[in-house]
Formats: C-alpha cells, sequence, structure tokens
C-alpha cells in the first residue's frame, strides 16, 4: 500500500505478511522436483500478498502481475480469530481470519507472523474506533 493509498488523516497501524518459513516447502521442492520457477513465484507471493491494518480499516491486497484489494471498515468487522500448529507455537506463525459483515464474508490470512500481535492490534484498533464514533463531540 502505498502512502497515496490511504486517506486525509489516516495513519497504518500495522502491515501483516506471511512468515518467513512459508518457503519450506517450496524451497525443498525446487531443488528436489519443480526447479526454480516455483521457488520465484513463492517468493513473489511472500512479498505481494499482505494485510494492512490502518486507524480506520484493514486492507487485503493480494496480487503479482494484477492486484486485488479488499477493504474492511473497522464497522464492518465482527470477529478475529487465529490457529496455530504445534510448530506454528515454536516458530511464531499461524493463520488468521476476519469474519466481516460484508458480503464478501471472511478474510483469511495464512502462514502469518505473530498472529497474535495481528488479532490483537486489529482489534484494538476495532474497539478505538468505535469509542471515537461512540463519543459525543463537543
Amino acid at each position: 500500500m502505498r502512502d497515496s493509498d490511504l486517506r486525509p488523516g489516516e495513519r497504518i497501524l500495522y502491515v501483516a505478511r506471511h512468515h518467513g518459513l512459508v518457503l519450506f516447502w517450496p524451497i525443498l521442492l525446487s531443488l528436489l522436483v519443480v526447479g526454480i520457477p516455483w521457488l520465484i513465484y513463492r517468493i513473489l507471493v511472500l512479498k505481494t500478498d499482505v494485510w494492512i491494518i490502518t486507524d480506520r480499516r484493514l486492507v487485503d491486497e493480494v496480487g503479482i502481475l494484477s492486484k486485488t484489494v479488499k477493504e474492511s471498515p473497522f464497522e464492518k468487522i465482527n470477529n478475529a480469530t487465529y490457529r496455530q500448529s504445534f510448530l506454528g507455537r515454536i516458530f511464531n506463525f499461524g493463520d488468521v481470519e476476519i469474519q466481516t459483515a460484508s458480503e464478501e464474508g471472511a478474510s483469511n490470512l495464512t502462514f502469518v507472523r505473530e498472529p497474535a500481535k495481528v488479532c490483537r492490534v486489529l482489534m484494538e484498533a476495532v474497539d478505538a474506533d468505535l469509542e471515537n464514533k461512540a463519543a459525543p463531540t463537543a
């Protein structure tokens, strides 16, 4: 996300990306069978699949040659959950799912670094946004 994609007065709170271990199988298979192109593809996915948490919304960007962006304003976010396997707990990665009230449904980020932090930062931002909207203006 470029600074020009932010709305006036909006600031980025956190950027969530995949954990580097997402490359384990692609590297192993590239060395054994498939070759370098698949490894390059997985590295590009690692760099281009990103969630940006701002102080107003969650932005889900994905795509290498073409780009798809899904925005979820905080008032549409219902819940955030994360799952970690045994190895995920050791290496601090997991899957995060955000349930929204929009027609697009849930947003998922797999193999994300620090999934508990992603959920915590997002839900704190959602709560702060709700409190700001509920506070009476003087």
